[in-house]
């Protein structure tokens, strides 16, 4: 009796234990459960939070591609409209090009005969501007024919320097005719007289005296220059009033200057003034070298710049054993220092 009645004690601890630990198991696993299904609606969360991103993420890739795709387009349709620009502007520069083309085409053809006609106008002025020059210094060139005791003749030429002539001979010889010594020597002698033709024609007998001295020339000493002294009434009145314009050069002519020499070379009976034209070749002492022609009886008349219109020699004749075909011009400003 006693036995059963412990087991049944027993019995009921072992129920009592059982039950007490049921009931802790139960709640502690409603814990853990709770705190299961807590986490699980974290994940969850996190979980929409990330699949929403994701979308976000995809919304946004999907929107730049879609921007991409019109840049793309847009930047491929502005290339088409600069490659169309580029062509329609190289074809604009082709047509002005072949516009151009035939312009300057028509253009060089009038500029070649606009060059022609303006040099035959520049040689018709140039021919006008050296006749110009010749009927202008002819006006004072004058011829001499000189007559010795002996009774031969020479000839040559001579330039008149007036009261207003840039060259200045000294007081007492306001009007002179300068020219070569050698045209007022003939053997060592002097002449007894020498005639004076201006171009007008006029004449005037200038007489020295019987003894050979030259008392109305005088010789310029080293030098193959001479002058004689006239009165006035011994020179036309044109010819007086016109010595002021007549300039001897500030500036002497250089190689290749182009140059007239005016004279009365005796070719045959022609008588009247001789224009021969040249340029300036070189130097020799106190000498021009011109290939102007200078002849017998042109020698001591004048030699002009046709560029500065002024006058700035003595043309000599040097004897034929001494000179080629070239001339010589003494210059002036030596003569005058």
């Amino acid at each position: 009796m006693k036995l059963h009645m412990l087991w049944a004690v027993l019995f009921i601890l072992v129920l009592g234990a059982l039950g007490g630990g049921y009931y802790l198991y139960a709640q502690e696993t409603r814990a853990l459960q709770k705190l299961v299904d807590a986490q699980n609606q974290e994940l969850e969360e996190v979980k929409e939070s990330y699949v929403q991103e994701l979308q976000n993420i995809q919304i946004a890739l999907t929107q730049y591609q879609l921007g991409a795709e019109n840049e793309a387009k847009e930047l491929e349709q502005l290339v088409t409209r600069q490659e169309n620009q580029f062509q329609s502007q190289l074809q604009d520069i082709e047509r002005k090009k072949e516009i151009s083309e035939q312009i300057l085409t028509s253009t060089n053809k009038d500029l070649a005969q606009n060059i022609e006609e303006l040099t035959d106008k520049l040689f018709t002025l140039e021919t006008n501007s050296k006749t110009d020059i010749v009927q202008k210094w002819d006006d004072i060139a004058v011829r001499l024919e000189c007559n010795y005791a002996s009774g031969e003749r020479s000839f040559g030429s001579g330039m008149y320097l007036g009261p207003q002539s840039s060259v200045n001979l000294g007081a007492g010889n306001e009007h002179a005719i300068l020219t070569n010594s050698h045209v007022l020597e003939e053997n060592d002698a002097v002449p007894t007289s020498c005639v004076l033709t201006w171009n007008s024609g006029e004449e005037v007998t200038i007489n020295f005296d019987d003894e050979g001295e030259i008392s109305r020339a005088s010789f310029f000493e080293g030098f193959d220059a001479a002058f004689i002294t006239l009165a006035s009434s011994d020179v036309p009145l044109q010819t007086q009033g016109s010595s002021g314009l007549y300039e001897t050069c500030e500036i002497s002519p250089q190689v290749g200057d182009e140059v007239i020499v005016l004279g009365y070379p005796k070719i045959g009976s022609t008588n009247s003034i001789t224009g021969t034209e040249g340029i300036i070749s070189g130097y020799d002492g106190n000498f021009f070298i011109t290939s102007a022609k200078i002849s017998k009886g042109s020698s001591g008349g004048a030699a002009i710049s046709i560029k500065g219109d002024c006058y700035f020699g003595i043309p000599t004749l040097v004897k034929a054993d001494e000179v080629e075909s070239l001339g010589r011009i003494l210059d002036i400003t030596n003569i005058f220092e």
